[in-house]
């Protein structure tokens, strides 16, 4: 009776530990308020933008004729027009498609390539490391940007040029991370027991390093997205983007640059987006890494 009684408690206890585990997480993500306040904010802008068609005011590549350069506060025209005589506000709405598109592509594409580069070089190591990480060197030895510039002016201007030289730049940055957790990894006890079991080096890297790679590559490169925003406005400035009339918040801004002294709301306001959508995904990423830090459970 005892017995049953005592195991009744220990699976309930275990039950119960289980559910609180995940609560806890997004508690103390919820507890930091920049990711908390960075999310709410990013997911406005995500909704926003999907729902374009619906809360835009305007066509985005309709243009005023006599409503040019119209200032903010305009009867109609919120933020004002730009030098096309464009609503300014519509643009950035349906631009936040564009630009979030440019920004969450790039990591997609590159998250599984870093991922299988790093963990091979970091659990093999020998010739397989030296050829791996001394290629990848070659990349870091550029700057983010001038080197997503040298392959977008190489490959010609447009989205999928865009999309592809950021996801190359940020091959190497997110290989290096899942490197070197990698490297931390294969010396410890419970690969050693996996080993010990009879699992093979597929099987020790697909079940055991991976699972335990993937938070730190996730925290990593959800840091980075703020970095890969003011990239791609950049390539857009540059005319590497989209062409325009293409609503995007690096068009906008390279499109009104020439009368920024007239009217400066039409390239500070898409400027502003970026500026804090990229702080958004900062504020994310920080909040994910005292999420799924498990020194930081207490």
């Amino acid at each position: 009776m005892e017995s049953t009684e005592l195991s009744t408690s220990t699976s309930a206890a275990r039950n119960a530990a289980d559910q609180a585990a995940p609560r806890s997480r997004l508690a103390v993500f919820a507890g930091d308020r920049p990711a908390l306040l960075g999310a709410c904010f990013l997911a406005l802008v995500i909704l926003g933008s999907l729902a374009a068609p619906l809360v835009s005011p305007y066509d985005p590549a309709r243009g005023f004729d006599t409503l040019r350069l119209a200032p903010p506060l305009s009867p109609d025209h919120l933020l004002g027009t730009d030098v096309q005589g464009r609503d300014v506000l519509s643009r950035i709405i349906w631009g936040g498609r564009v630009s979030l598109f440019i920004a969450l592509t790039p990591a997609l594409l590159a998250f599984p390539v870093a991922l299988s580069l790093g963990l091979l070089a970091g659990y093999f190591g020998q010739w397989v490391d030296q050829i791996i990480m001394r290629s990848l060197d070659i990349l870091f030895a550029f700057p983010m940007v001038l080197l997503a510039i040298a392959i977008g002016g190489a490959l010609g201007p447009g989205l999928r040029t865009e999309i592809l030289a950021i996801g190359i730049v940020l091959v190497p940055y997110l290989t290096r991370v899942v490197y070197s957790v990698t490297q931390t990894l294969r010396t410890t006890e419970f690969v050693d027991a996996a080993r010990a079991v009879g699992a093979n080096d597929f099987e020790i890297v697909v079940w055991e390093l991976m699972p335990n790679v993937v938070p730190a590559l996730l925290i990593y490169t959800t840091s980075l997205l703020g970095r890969i925003i003011i990239v791609a406005a950049g390539l857009s400035f540059f005319g590497l983007g989209p062409p325009p009339p293409t609503p995007d918040w690096g068009v906008m801004i390279n499109e009104n640059r020439a009368v920024l002294a007239q009217a400066p709301a039409a390239s500070i306001f898409p400027g502003l987006m970026v500026a804090l959508v990229s702080l958004a995904f900062n504020f994310i990423g920080d909040g994910l890494r005292e999420m799924l830090d498990p020194y930081r459970q207490g």
